[in-house]
């Protein structure tokens, strides 16, 4: 019986943990146009001479649909829209006057920049699943190398050691809530990469060690 209750249990909590986030995400959009988008279906209805009593908890769930379907077009056409040039001109405005603001310019520097280094087709966030020692020579840590030292803290690393060497930025998630971590600049010769996916360092970390990553095949 207990065999088959934590069975059950393993089976129920990754499709439990999905439509939590899943409904956290949608209500997180929709929830500022919801009285609104009632509001109009209301109308609509009443517009209608339809006789029909339509429960909240539906007109809920009616509304935040319409609201999702409607944040997918107006992506789609602000994409679409900004790859032309007029509206290229408008952004571009927009960013200006933003960045002249106090305090809101800094807040919308941080997100803009962060945004465009995750959504960048250029180049991947992650490079590789890496380990190297610490706090001890002894014990090793999990991370990810997101890529080259900026130059003024390598040169600063460079001046006190008097190397020539390559150092990476490493980020170290914290387990089981992988969006904290630290952040270390770490020589390359400390690094040695894993074969394993981002994808099973990630459920590596959130099962705080207990699920056990697969090495990755190679072709």
């Amino acid at each position: 019986m207990k065999k088959s209750l934590l069975t059950g249990l393993l089976v129920l909590l990754p499709i439990t943990i999905t439509l939590i986030i899943l409904v956290f995400i949608v209500k997180f959009f929709t929830t500022p146009f919801l009285p609104h988008i009632e509001k109009l279906l209301l109308f609509g209805i009443n517009s209608l001479s339809m006789n029909i009593t339509i429960p909240q908890s539906f007109l809920v769930l009616l509304s935040r649909l319409v609201i999702l379907s409607l944040l997918f077009i107006f992506i789609l056409i602000l994409g679409f829209l900004a790859n032309k040039f007029f509206f290229k001109w408008i952004i571009t405005s927009s960013n200006r006057l933003i960045m002249k603001i106090p305090l809101i310019n800094k807040i919308y520097r941080v997100c803009r920049d962060i945004s465009m280094a995750f959504l960048s087709d250029d180049s991947k966030v992650f490079k590789d699943v890496v380990t190297f020692s610490f706090p001890t020579e002894d014990s090793q840590v999990v991370g990810l190398r997101t890529g080259l030292a900026p130059k003024p803290v390598l040169s600063t690393i460079q001046e006190k050691k008097e190397i020539d060497t390559q150092f990476y930025t490493t980020y170290v998630p914290t387990a089981p809530h992988p969006l904290s971590g630290l952040l270390f600049i770490i020589d390359e010769n400390r690094l040695k990469k894993v074969n394993i996916s981002l994808e099973e360092f990630f459920k590596f970390i959130v099962s705080c060690g207990v699920y056990l990553p697969k090495e990755v095949k190679d072709d």
